[in-house]
């Protein structure tokens, strides 16, 4: 299966589960399975994805069907400009939490 059929076929799973970010969150995960950034999935779109890929991204895409945040897929989440490993066990970082850093940094 190439790239593009696979994001289409993931796009199309999470669109059927009223997924808002089903474009986007494809776009990540596969990104994430071929440990490349998401560019490369627009200029490679043709590259076919080996078993192990797809069966990776496969789950991933059924995990996030069932709710589950995108960090705790990705064991990653970007905040205040820095990178975090994020699993079950914390809390998912919001951007209204980097409003509540910048506020108190104010007024330290």
């Amino acid at each position: 299966m190439t790239i593009q059929k696979a994001l289409l076929v993931a796009i199309t799973k999470l669109i059927k589960h009223n997924n808002a970010s089903a474009h986007l969150d494809a776009e990540v995960l596969l990104s994430f399975v071929l440990k490349k950034p998401k560019g490369f999935l627009l200029t490679h779109d043709e590259n076919r994805l080996t078993t192990r890929q797809q069966d990776k991204f496969n789950s991933l895409i059924l995990r996030r069907i069932k709710g589950i945040p995108i960090s705790y897929l990705t064991n990653h989440k970007e905040f205040y400009g820095l990178d975090f490993f994020i699993n079950e066990k914390v809390l998912v970082p919001r951007p209204e939490t980097e409003t509540l850093v910048e506020e108190t940094i104010k007024i330290a």
